[in-house]
């Protein structure tokens, strides 16, 4: 039934209208459509699926005419997030400092902490989702950081990192090493400053970290 509702994009088979047309694929799979940015070797990674078998099932000779909007049918799809939502992105949960007002550390004046600062002393830092590295390097008091976009509009940011494993324009697994935390850029010692962004707005990640 899952690759029924996902090879006719139905988010339920409860109640489904009289006459309607189904497309019954002959194996498991789901069907997907190509986004801006992505090409098929993002989308072969991200379902665990060579990129040969997705080119023979649809049958397509050259990878290079497949286009942004494309369907594209991938047989025994297993997608890299093997839990809904976001992952913590370090081992440590233990928090120096949480979402919300605070006294800045520097100016000691009252001001607006935008995400959680994790206690995390050079420790491996992880994809909190699935999606496409849209920055990595310097940016400002952040130190060395990375920014990650998901599906959805949401936003993930790593600051004060030590070292970046990733490059722009990468797609990456949830749970796959993208960096190493620090002492960079604006900080008062090792730690991962961690920031998630919805359609432009920082959210308080404690409510959305499994």
């Amino acid at each position: 039934m899952d690759t029924i509702c996902g090879s006719n994009r139905l988010t339920s088979y409860d109640m489904l209208p009289v006459g309607a047309i189904l497309k019954i694929p002959s194996r498991d799979g789901i069907l997907h459509s190509i986004k801006k940015g992505q090409d098929i070797h993002a989308v072969a990674a991200y379902y665990r699926v060579p990129v040969a078998k997705i080119l023979a099932e649809n049958r397509i000779r050259n990878y290079d005419f497949v286009q942004e909007g494309a369907a594209l049918f991938i047989p025994d799809a297993k997608p890299m997030d093997m839990v809904p939502g976001f992952i913590w992105p370090t081992l440590s949960r233990a928090l120096s400092c949480g979402y919300g007002w605070r006294r800045d550390p520097f100016t000691s004046e009252r001001d607006f902490h935008k995400g959680l600062d994790i206690r995390a002393r050079y420790e491996w830092v992880k994809a909190t989702k699935y999606g496409k590295v849209t920055y990595a390097g310097w940016l400002g008091g952040y130190g060395m950081a990375v920014l990650i976009a998901h599906p959805g509009g949401y936003k993930s940011l790593y600051g004060h990192l030590s070292r970046i494993t990733v490059r722009e324009g990468q797609y990456v697994k949830q749970g796959q090493v993208i960096a190493k935390s620090g002492n960079t850029g604006r900080s008062t010692g090792p730690h991962l400053h961690f920031e998630l962004i919805k359609s432009g707005a920082h959210l308080n990640p404690r409510g959305h970290l499994k």
